[in-house]
């Protein structure tokens, strides 16, 4: 019996190399609740980007920043809204 095409999915996902994580990368996302949201993902050095290998203690800084700058606040493990363009811009500029 062959896999569906969603345990395929997961078979390469858990095949990533942990050890070639390069960065953390955000993407903008529509959601219902919030005008202005970013999502993080691990960026691995061979192009694949996805939240395996992700932990809270690799999103601290990030946290610790918007604490101190007042920009944006943190809605989920790997999402962050923004009250303003102006905000999300300088959030970019600072971890994009």
């Amino acid at each position: 019996m062959h896999p569906t095409p969603i345990y395929k999915f997961f078979l390469i996902l858990f095949m990533i190399d942990m050890s070639d994580k390069v960065k953390i990368v955000f993407k903008r996302i529509h959601h219902p609740s919030y005008k202005r949201v970013l999502e993080a993902f691990w960026l691995y050095s061979n192009g694949a980007v996805t939240l395996t290998g992700m932990g809270n203690e690799d999103m601290d800084e990030i946290v610790d920043w918007c604490r101190q700058h007042r920009y944006g606040r943190r809605i989920a493990f790997n999402m962050f809204s923004f009250r303003s363009d102006q905000e999300l811009t300088a959030f970019l500029l600072r971890w994009g």
